[in-house]
């Protein structure tokens, strides 16, 4: 059997401008390379309302226990302004020993180093007791609504049992092969809206600004300890990702901003939810 080179495999999956929820083709690409080591695959698209339909991918080899899984994404975050880059973003090149492109960090270079170590594998194991099998979402990026727990709740009503499980989600704080995590933090989106009084900006007194209301909110929220980490994980960071005044105009005070901040968080008592609500100021 020949196996795959994982550099050229990922720079293949990095061409593909996947960006959540867009599929552009990269799981009909990675299906096919799967077949051909003789897994047997399933493109899953998952559509609930208010949510754009994903498409995600669970292919397996084998039928015995027990199941080994890789779990992954190819979905990417934009490339932002494609003019800051060094190279083309889904033109991915090598430069000092680095690949880049978008994506290839977080997470397509793991798939594709992945799916090369099994065709290794299988081209010296035709035979080996259990299964191997991946779960690639396409949802990984955004709202995660028709993804990964989708595709769990799909292998549950088949009575489809994984029994362990890799995520190869870039962990290491340095270099490559330097520790495997055990987990991961959880993840709470929040958006915050401050409704005011839209006014000429000489006449504050008249109007109410929703701005500075929202600069003071999100300042205490940044200023929140959630707490201390633990011996495995980081402490909760809470990072403000947008900030959005809709106002076309210097000299009119807005009649509305609006926020949204991430937090990574452990799972800790009190919450991260609770604590960030206890902490809101009054003029929210």
């Amino acid at each position: 059997m020949k196996t795959l080179n994982e550099l050229k495999l990922a720079k293949e999956l990095i061409r593909f401008p996947s960006i959540t929820p867009v599929d552009a083709g990269v799981m009909k690409f990675l299906e096919k390379k799967l077949k051909k080591l003789g897994f047997k695959t399933k493109i899953l698209e998952f559509k609930e309302r208010g949510f754009q339909p994903v498409k995600n991918l669970y292919a397996r080899l084998g039928s015995k226990k027990p199941n080994f899984m890789f779990a992954g994404h190819v979905d990417i975050v934009p490339p932002g302004n494609i003019k800051d880059w060094t190279v083309n973003p889904f033109k991915p090149s090598i430069k000092k020993g680095h690949l880049i492109g978008r994506g290839a960090n977080d997470m397509k270079s793991s798939v594709a180093a992945f799916v090369s170590a099994v065709s290794t594998f299988l081209s010296k194991n035709r035979k080996f007791n259990g299964s191997i099998s991946l779960l690639i979402t396409g949802d990984e990026e955004g709202d995660a609504v028709n993804g990964t727990k989708k595709v769990v709740d799909y292998l549950k009503k088949r009575k489809e049992k994984i029994n362990f499980c890799l995520v190869g989600e870039p962990t290491n704080p340095n270099k490559l092969g330097e520790m495997i995590k055990i987990g991961r933090r959880g993840s709470l989106t929040g958006k915050l809206n401050i409704f005011g009084q839209q006014g000429h900006v000489a006449y504050p007194h008249r109007a109410n600004n929703p701005s500075t209301i929202i600069v003071k909110i999100l300042k205490e929220l940044k200023d929140i300890k959630f707490d201390r980490g633990s011996k495995n994980f980081q402490p909760t960071n809470l990072e403000v990702t947008k900030i959005n005044i809709n106002n076309n105009a210097d000299n009119v005070i807005p009649a509305m901003a609006e926020a949204t901040f991430n937090i990574c968080l452990l799972y800790t008592s009190p919450s991260p939810r609770d604590r960030t609500r206890s902490r809101m100021p009054s003029s929210a």
